[in-house]
């Protein structure tokens, strides 16, 4: 059982290489008819909803490098442009939720918009959180290992709970479970995950 310490909030290494579109040709294009998606699911105990909040950051980037700015000429230094959408889990009475995230969420355009990663955070009601977090789930079109599903189960107390900006949760999920995710960019996939009391499951 590993401990779950909410205390660092580590950011994907891409998002220090990534920065906005600026032209309007560059800008992303809402996919009005998306295809494809990772559908995460799963239960928050109602007596921890007031206290923690559940949050999936999904990063799409511009794959196509004449896309990106140039900030160092000589250095020939090029940073790609990247996009954050961010999902607040709100869970119904019974305290399940789903949230259905598409992968091709942006049309490719000039600047060939793709998922590059999807982050979460677990956090108090009143932390502010946008484009950080734990990294989750990495998108690979050449990963050749068939995806198979995790059940992620984190563990908290209400009678123990911080109010720094971070809740401390025990991660009870089997195994290395810190392995990022692989999937692929042109399928759906689904992903569970659950935030409860000590004694209790979905």
């Amino acid at each position: 059982m590993k401990k779950f310490i909410l205390k660092s909030i580590f950011v994907v290494s891409l998002v220090l290489s990534l920065t906005a579109c600026a032209s309007n040709k560059e800008d992303p294009q809402i996919n009005p008819t998306p295809k494809y998606f990772l559908t995460i699911h799963g239960y928050i105990a109602p007596e921890l909803q007031s206290e923690v909040q559940l949050r999936f950051i999904q990063m799409y980037g511009g794959d196509n490098s004449a896309c990106g700015k140039v900030h160092n000429t000589w250095a020939g230094l090029v940073e790609n442009p990247a996009k954050f959408v961010v999902y607040k889990v709100q869970p119904d009475q019974s305290g399940h939720y789903q949230v259905r995230i598409p992968l091709d969420y942006f049309t490719s355009g000039f600047c060939q918009w793709i998922p590059v990663a999807l982050n979460f955070t677990l956090t108090d009601q009143d932390f502010k959180l946008t484009q950080e977090g734990f990294p989750l789930i990495n998108y690979d079109d050449q990963e050749t290992q068939k995806y198979n599903p995790r059940v992620y189960d984190f563990v908290c107390d209400p009678n123990n709970m911080t109010y720094d900006g971070h809740n401390n949760c025990t991660n009870s999920t089997p195994g290395d479970s810190y392995d990022l995710i692989f999937i692929r960019t042109n399928e759906s996939f689904t992903q569970e995950i659950n935030v409860v009391t000590k004694g209790l499951s979905s």
